[in-house]
């Protein structure tokens, strides 16, 4: 159930903020662990009021995450042996591909919600929904693993709907409604590359990017590309639906049929 807007104006802002600064020390038994490194801020509004008072009326609401973190910080994580092996190994296409990790996970959301009343027996209502979100580093999370073995999680959607209720007599109401939408959930793969500029490097000798590589020396480790990966994914909603409610005495009846199709790439 969705807020709607009312003939006055109303709006609210908020905010809600994190930091690893202020977590306490983990413990488990005399073991101590890193705090964590993090920060997290989620903010937003919501405004809703007239159009035309008595007729017409709107509502909006937004809402955003900023997410940050950095893990896998200990380069102890794999063999002293294995790490002086990858700092040279392909042209240094993999050097530091052991070192500590930032991940993300950014998301945005958008409601548009429109009311009409029609008549003194019809009410239209009209949605738009946004919902945006972005995962750097978000595909595995792994402590023994490399930087190489993550990619990028992204997902975003857009949808439309509504529905129209009518008062047909005082014990027979139709209500009418629709939807589209589509939704991608991309998943790109842009790992380490063989010219070390930073975090930011280009392709190495073979032109493509290292194959999932997964080995076993006690801990465990994986480099390279995931095997899942990169993936370019889609769908999309077309729905009708519509019902008929009767109240006859102490009995409620309602009769209705729904066309609901999904197409997924």
């Amino acid at each position: 159930v969705t807020k709607s807007g009312t003939n006055e104006l109303h709006g609210s802002v908020h905010y809600y903020g994190k930091d690893g600064i202020f977590s306490g020390q983990p413990r488990r038994g005399n073991q101590t662990f890193p705090v964590r490194d993090f920060t997290q801020h989620q903010f937003g509004f919501t405004l809703g009021g007239p159009i035309k008072r008595d007729r017409a009326f709107f509502f909006l609401a937004y809402d955003q995450q900023l997410y940050d973190e950095i893990k896998q910080t200990d380069p102890n994580r794999i063999a002293p042996l294995l790490r002086e092996w990858m700092d040279t190994a392909y042209g240094g296409a993999l050097a530091g591909d052991y070192g500590s990790i930032a991940r993300t996970n950014d998301a945005r959301a958008l409601l548009a919600k429109f009311d009409f009343r029609l008549s003194d027996r019809h009410n239209l209502s009209l949605k738009y929904n946004y919902t945006w979100s972005e995962q750097v580093n978000g595909t595995f999370d792994v402590d023994s693993w490399a930087r190489s073995a993550n990619g990028l999680e992204q997902d975003h959607s857009n949808a439309v709907n509504g529905s129209l209720v009518s008062y047909l007599s005082s014990n027979m109401s139709n209500e009418f409604r629709f939807q589209y939408s589509r939704e991608d959930r991309p998943r790109p793969y842009d790992g380490p590359r063989s010219t070390a500029l930073g975090d930011n490097r280009v392709d190495p000798p073979a032109a493509r990017p290292f194959p999932d590589v997964a080995m076993d020396f006690a801990g465990g480790y994986r480099f390279g590309l995931p095997f899942f990966l990169p993936i370019d994914y889609y769908d999309t909603r077309v729905q009708l639906l519509d019902n008929v409610s009767i109240a006859r005495g102490d009995h409620f009846f309602k009769l209705g049929f729904e066309y609901n199709k999904v197409h997924s790439v």
